[in-house]
């Protein structure tokens, strides 16, 4: 989505009042000292990508065999234009307007319906975005699917967005670089030479992938949990394997009294987000004459070879046009009917999960002496 429009808030400089670690992060050799002072910026981390600072870490096998080799803090700063990393003090905060990020629910009748989501802040996490990440993180890992290893969060002391405060979420990661499809797509795209040849062997790579993300957000839902709208940039994909990230946004909806229709539609905005990500402008605007065969692949990574009946059945511009109606407030989308049908078929098939995972961090007390974080240039 466009990166809405947003104000300036100067607050005063954030000091992280405790982490809570899990034990994994002792077996890395993590000092909580030394995080904290990397999430201040009182201390410097290997690199910085988006809203994380990342440190490298010796290759250690933890939480079941998962190789780490870089810890990444999520929520400790923004990555600007100019290529500046900035605390959270000085992030811009943004507050509604027709940019804003939207929520996308599903009324029970065939229409999806987008309208304004809370106000978020840039850079640093609301907390409880925080903490549900790091409690995401062990939910889909206890059910047996990629991701990378939860560590604990932290809570910024004085830092609030709203009235809320706010923090990060420490991750273990296997890709020092934290790279993700999305960044795969871009770069292969670019490197792709004209010509008929050249740009059938692209969609076709691009199908392979929609079909093994989908596959994956199917796996993610048979689970019981629905994803907040994924998309290629929420996967990783190394050799056959793909990992999931990004998961502030994940539910357990029957731990949330959800069902019904109302589950219906948390799955047809993950299926439709994410189909639309692969076909639409965000990550393969010369490909706009094949989305035909792209919708067709995340389709048939999500519902099976099995649906392809289904599937010829509906237009590409049903994805296409759901993705643009998405930027504006208000909306009204009409679901096609073979979605639907196939929607309510894949949710009978996996039943609905109301298992849940107990999330234990071990609170870990951190001085907050540090020197003062160092001014970063807004």
């Amino acid at each position: 989505m466009t990166r809405p429009a947003a104000r300036t808030r100067r607050e005063p400089g954030p000091a992280t009042a405790a982490l809570r670690l899990r034990p994994a992060a002792a077996a890395l050799g993590l000092e909580p000292e030394r995080l904290e002072a990397v999430a201040l910026l009182c201390e410097p981390a290997n690199r910085y990508r988006g809203r994380s600072a990342i440190l490298d870490v010796a290759e250690t096998r933890v939480d079941g065999g998962t190789l780490v080799r870089a810890v990444k803090l999520k929520g400790v700063g923004w990555t600007a234009a100019d290529g500046t990393f900035r605390p959270p003090s000085a992030v811009c905060y943004f507050e509604g307007g027709p940019a804003c990020w939207l929520h996308v629910d599903y009324d029970g009748e065939g229409r999806m319906l987008a309208e304004p989501a809370e106000d978020r802040p840039w850079g640093a996490l609301l907390l409880d975005r925080a903490r549900n990440e790091d409690a995401m993180l062990a939910r889909v890992r206890a059910a047996g699917l990629p991701a990378p290893v939860p560590l604990g969060f932290g809570r910024f002391e004085r830092l609030r967005f709203a009235g809320r405060p706010t923090g990060f979420v420490v991750i273990g990661l296997a890709d020092p670089d934290d790279r993700r499809a999305g960044q795969d797509v871009l770069a292969r795209e670019a490197a792709t030479a004209r010509g008929p040849a050249a740009e059938a062997g692209f969609v076709a790579w691009l199908a392979g992938l929609a079909r093994s993300v989908a596959a994956l957000q199917r796996r993610v839902h048979a689970a019981g949990l629905t994803g907040g709208g994924p998309h290629l940039g929420n996967f990783s994909v190394a050799g056959a394997e793909v990992t999931l990230h990004d998961l502030d946004a994940f539910e357990e909806p029957a731990a949330l009294g959800i069902s019904g229709a109302r589950l219906l539609g948390r799955r047809l905005r993950d299926y439709y987000v994410l189909a639309a990500s692969v076909g639409g402008r965000a990550y393969a605007p010369r490909w706009r004459r094949r989305r035909g065969l792209l919708m067709r692949a995340v389709g048939e990574g999500y519902f099976g070879a099995a649906a392809a009946p289904e599937l010829e059945r509906m237009q590409p511009f049903d994805h296409l046009r759901f993705w643009e109606q998405l930027q504006r407030r208000g909306s009204i989308f009409e679901l096609p009917t073979p979605l639907l049908t196939l929607m309510e078929r894949a949710v009978s098939e996996d039943g609905v999960s109301s298992r849940t995972t107990e999330s234990q961090c071990e609170p870990v007390p951190v001085p907050t002496a540090h020197r003062a974080p160092r001014r970063v240039a807004s």
